[in-house]
């Protein structure tokens, strides 16, 4: 699959401790992961990945709005395509399963040519917005009730706006997916980050 902002099957490279955390902990419920909701945290301390290029962690924030169980809080991490796209991944982790995650999100960011036609064109750093061209989430273990028995949806489209870009270490701007497969799962996803 492509990579994210189109990481079809991201996890997160590295092992940490997949022990389950508890609520005396800090802890949110529904990643488990530590931390406000909304916050991101080190992706490849926290996920399993096969992404084809270096994956950077990214702290701040990844917030996903316009539906109603979309989680508190991820762990997230960037790279750069070879072509130039910016992709952004996020996991829910699983403390359970040595293979999977719970949830993966994968964004990669492109141009659309002269014809409004997708193609895979470099993300420049100083892009206030782009075309969201590719993009997945994997729900392997129903953390969500999008896609089709809450299991997979693929992003066909979407628009996004930047007050800052830049492909070594930080995006800050919002991300509205607006085609999906299965069709009618609006999202929007708030970015903040720093890697």
């Amino acid at each position: 699959m492509r990579g994210l902002l189109f990481v079809g099957l991201v996890g997160c490279a590295g092992t940490a401790d997949k022990q389950p955390q508890t609520e005396e902990s800090g802890t949110t419920p529904t990643t488990g992961l530590t931390g406000p909701a909304g916050e991101a945290h080190p992706y490849s301390e926290h996920c399993k990945s096969e992404a084809t290029e270096p994956i950077s962690d990214a702290s701040g924030t990844f917030a996903v709005t316009g539906q109603p169980d979309a989680p508190p809080a991820f762990a997230v991490g960037t790279w750069v395509g070879a072509t130039g796209s910016l992709n952004v991944a996020a996991c829910v982790p699983s403390a359970e399963d040595q293979i999977l995650d719970r949830l993966n999100f994968d964004l990669e960011l492109v141009l659309f040519d002269l014809d409004d036609q997708p193609i895979d064109l470099a993300v420049g750093d100083d892009a206030t917005g782009v075309n969201v061209l590719w993009g997945t989430v994997t729900d392997w273990d129903g953390v969500t009730s999008w896609g089709q028995g809450g299991t997979f949806l693929n992003f066909e489209g979407g628009t996004s706006s930047f007050s800052e870009l830049d492909k070594q270490g930080r995006l800050v701007g919002t991300v509205d997916v607006t085609t999906t497969d299965p069709a009618g799962v609006p999202l929007q996803v708030n970015l903040d980050l720093t890697w």
